[in-house]
């Protein structure tokens, strides 16, 4: 994204860290790390695949619904979270025409990283 503070990521430290996510919490399974993407590459890939029912792109305005509000139950979830910045106007524009909701993830302002964990918290919770 446009505001991304990041330019790359150390890969290794953070397949590390789901490891330990994952004997920590006592899962079964590895979860999944994608390679870095833009934007618009990412929501190619989700048109590919043919939209899901819940289709969610993350902003900080409280006239979006909240997340719990707006999931139905599905499959398959695709929530994309911005940057610390949050998504520009284009980004949001792109992934509203993919289809995409916007929705926002409570009242609190979020960095990057806690966003992501509450956005999964609140699907497990809600579906």
């Amino acid at each position: 994204c446009e505001n991304s503070e990041r330019e790359s990521i150390n890969v290794e430290r953070l397949e590390k860290l789901l490891v330990s996510a994952m004997k920590q919490s006592e899962r079964a399974y590895l979860p999944k790390l994608n390679a870095i993407a833009d934007i618009d590459s990412v929501l190619s890939q989700v048109s590919k695949v043919g939209s899901p029912t819940n289709c969610f792109i993350a902003s900080y305005d409280k006239g979006n619904p909240e997340l719990k509000n707006a999931l139905q139950k599905a499959d398959s979830i695709v929530l994309l979270v911005g940057p610390e910045g949050d998504f520009n106007s284009t980004e949001l524009e792109s992934a509203i025409n993919a289809g995409f909701q916007r929705v926002n993830l409570g009242n609190a302002r979020l960095r990057t990283e806690s966003a992501g964990i509450v956005a999964c918290t609140i699907i497990n919770h809600w579906i």
